[in-house]
């Protein structure tokens, strides 16, 4: 039962962080919806970034869709209301189909059975194709789980407070001397246990003498099982794809292992959340037509717009972007006017001359 519990210590902080940071990146991504190629924010645009359904903001539903999609199924139905609502379900059951659309029955969301069957045009299905996570984390539980029991044991027989006691003199010569001393025991127990100040008065006779291990053995013994408790999550993160750098914050420089991160984590996700949403509420005819959902992830690569200034300061310089596509892009609106809507060519850039024939 120790075994288990402290395994289960790890194997929590380790999902809780992993998990975590998933979620809370998934969560900056703005879902911008697009009405013949202009932005719109429209409902779907609301329930997607702001309120999923009516008891979940964007946050919180994120978090359940990765908690499922990564550890616990690896896989993440969701049902789509007729008011647009998302709502993540807990179990399910697929009847797939070559040619035509697989169907979902049986399905339970926060324990309430939905009562029918649902076509795949009104869900969302998500796959994640890692299945060694779970594995990982099973082999981690027996093997660092043993470990990681051994060092608790060790540190708190390290910690443990060993003392004798004895009477002597006339004392230990009563008839009830046994029953003194064990009462004179348990006092000392309960005020050294109960108390950040421990005092008991010693009368003649009686003597008290602690042999309790030294506090360099214990602090080491502590910095053992942290060690243990960072190496499980260090597993579980690079299984993942996260460097450990970015949850301990122990470099200076993290952009290569954040842009990996985002590139090999994130965008994936991202690119399939976004096909599905397409495919679900857009006919091919709409999509082509500029009708579509579009994932933006420039809150996870910046900051502040200051972190960006050189960058977009370039970009309209060459004459590939407004000021308000710019502004578009970082989340600000479009002051749709002559200056923010024109397009300006600052860089002196010309077309490649040279070697002619001049015969």
């Amino acid at each position: 039962m120790e075994q288990d519990y402290n395994a289960t210590l790890m194997k929590q902080r380790a999902l809780d962080t992993v998990l975590g940071k998933v979620a809370r990146s998934l969560s900056l991504v703005e879902w911008k919806t697009f009405d013949s190629g202009n932005f719109n924010r429209d409902d779907l645009y609301y329930h997607l970034n702001v309120q999923p359904n009516l008891n979940d903001n964007a946050t919180e539903f994120w978090q359940k869709v990765i908690r499922k999609l990564f550890y616990e199924d690896n896989e993440c139905l969701i049902i789509v209301t007729k008011e647009d609502y998302f709502l993540v379900a807990d179990d399910f059951q697929i009847k797939e189909f070559a040619v035509y659309p697989n169907i979902y029955s049986d399905i339970v969301v926060n324990g309430l059975n939905m009562n029918r069957s649902f076509s795949e045009t009104e869900v969302i299905h998500l796959k994640y194709e890692n299945t060694d996570l779970k594995r990982l984390v099973h082999q981690l539980d027996d093997s660092y789980g043993d470990l990681f029991a051994r060092l608790i044991q060790v540190a708190m027989r390290t910690n443990q407070v060993r003392a004798t006691a004895k009477l002597t003199g006339s004392l230990s010569k009563q008839k009830n001397a046994q029953s003194y001393l064990q009462t004179f025991v348990d006092k000392v127990f309960k005020a050294f246990s109960n108390k950040t100040v421990g005092v008991v008065p010693l009368q003649d006779g009686m003597e008290y003498k602690e042999h309790s291990s030294s506090t360099g053995i214990a602090n080491s013994q502590v910095d053992e099982m942290n060690k243990i408790s960072d190496e499980y999550l260090d597993a579980v993160l690079q299984v993942v794809g996260i460097h450990p750098s970015l949850i301990y914050g122990d470099m200076a420089d993290v952009s290569q292992h954040k842009d990996e991160y985002l590139i090999n984590v994130i965008q994936p996700l991202v690119e399939q959340i976004s096909d599905e949403i397409n495919r679900k509420f857009y006919t091919p005819k709409e999509y082509i037509s500029g009708n579509y959902v579009k994932a933006s992830t420039l809150k996870l690569r910046y900051i502040n717009i200051f972190d960006i200034a050189t960058s977009a300061e370039k970009l309209i310089g060459i004459g590939s972007f407004s000021p308000d596509d710019i502004r578009e892009e970082a989340g600000y609106e479009r002051l749709e006017n002559a200056e923010s809507s024109a397009y300006y060519l600052t860089k002196n850039i010309e077309p490649l001359k040279g070697g002619e024939n001049t015969e």
